[in-house]
């Protein structure tokens, strides 16, 4: 029998695949398809023809090209036996909790939403046709409840590669959104950080100056049961920290970070996002930031003396939102970039950021 350039061996039902470090996931064998699904495909390696979908960019100094969806398409093969491309499926961010502060000197740091899951697989088989790409909208906030006084922010959502004809389906699961806390009155109303591709960070509410009443925890990173794909697809949320930053009135409270595709948010110091994925690619194709995606989003920040000093939050490499912490509660939460599934920064005395939009890029050789 002849082998594969991964030295498996065409037709034996051997499962052959590599978990990176940051959760990325490498398919190197297709035998397990073929005993799944009873259908023909070539030895990998078979270059796709005549494909179309999204926008296209030729590496003509390496023989690929690759298909950027930014929003719902299709890619679609119009002739041959189909082939073999790598895969980048990446959900939506989740959107920041939002908070309020309160006039005793206390409130509420809300927690950073997670960057959306991550896929990134290499040699996957499509057949001839047309296979449908989903693209997950970024998380955001809601008013709701009496004289619209309660703030809950919403998960990215899912961003999908459904393909034809074999049943294969893989689904980067959005970013779960950061706690969130509003009062009304007497009213108290508040919710953990959600799960998620990566979970949004923690919160937590201060009744007075330096007098805790509660935290919330962040939320964990999912697997998708349904799909095709269920390996790890990014990291938890961290919980909200509490610290003296600096010398004099530094005391601040501050929400946990979300998790990033490369790793969780810090657990101490400045709330920051987790960090997002490299992938090669990124840069020549003008996408992500820095050549990462998929960050978490930075936890809200403030102090509640008004000699505290003001310092930078940033979110997690890749476009994770960031925020500046606040005297007495004021601070600018940013939105994850758009494209990037990045979560976007938590908020007090407001509302969090949105998250950033997922994506979709398909590439093989086409020479």
């Amino acid at each position: 029998m002849r082998s594969r350039p991964n030295g498996g061996i065409i037709g034996r039902p051997i499962i052959s695949s590599a978990a990176s470090a940051n959760g990325t996931w490498y398919s190197t064998d297709m035998a397990q398809l073929v005993q799944q699904y009873r259908w023909p495909i070539p030895p990998i390696g078979v270059i796709i023809y005549n494909a179309a979908g999204g926008t296209i960019y030729t590496d003509s100094a390496n023989n690929r090209k690759y298909h950027t969806f930014s929003g719902n398409g299709t890619f679609s093969i119009g002739q041959g036996q189909g082939g073999f491309a790598d895969i980048l499926v990446v959900g939506a961010g989740g959107a920041g909790g939002g908070g309020s502060a309160q006039s005793t000197g206390g409130g509420w740091s809300g927690g950073g939403g997670g960057a959306g899951g991550l896929i990134y697989l290499q040699n996957v088989y499509f057949p001839q046709g047309n296979h449908t790409i989903t693209i997950g909208v970024g998380g955001f906030w809601n008013l709701y409840g009496a004289n619209s006084t309660y703030v809950q922010s919403t998960a990215g959502q899912n961003s999908s590669i459904s393909i034809s004809g074999t049943g294969a389906q893989y689904n980067a699961i959005g970013g779960g959104s950061g706690a969130s806390f509003y009062s009304y009155g007497s009213v108290v109303q508040s919710s953990i950080g959600v799960n998620g591709g990566s979970g949004g960070g923690g919160g937590q509410y201060v009744g007075g100056i330096n007098q805790y009443t509660s935290q919330v925890a962040g939320g964990s990173s999912l697997t998708d049961s349904i799909g095709t794909y269920n390996g790890t697809q990014g990291y938890n949320g961290t919980s909200p920290v509490s610290e003296y930053v600096g010398s004099g009135f530094s005391y601040y409270i501050s929400g946990g970070g979300g998790g990033g595709s490369g790793g969780s948010g810090s657990s101490s110091g400045a709330p920051t996002g987790g960090p997002g994925t490299a992938i090669s690619f990124l840069n020549m194709l003008g996408l992500g930031v820095g050549g990462y995606i998929a960050g978490g989003g930075a936890g809200a920040s403030y102090t509640p003396f008004s000699g505290g000093s003001s310092y930078s939050v940033p979110g997690g490499s890749g476009g994770g939102g960031g925020n500046s912490s606040g005297t007495n509660a004021s601070n600018s939460p940013q939105n994850g970039a758009i494209n990037t599934g990045s979560g976007g920064s938590g908020g007090n005395n407001g509302l969090g950021a949105a998250g950033g939009s997922g994506l979709v890029v398909i590439n093989y050789r086409y020479q």
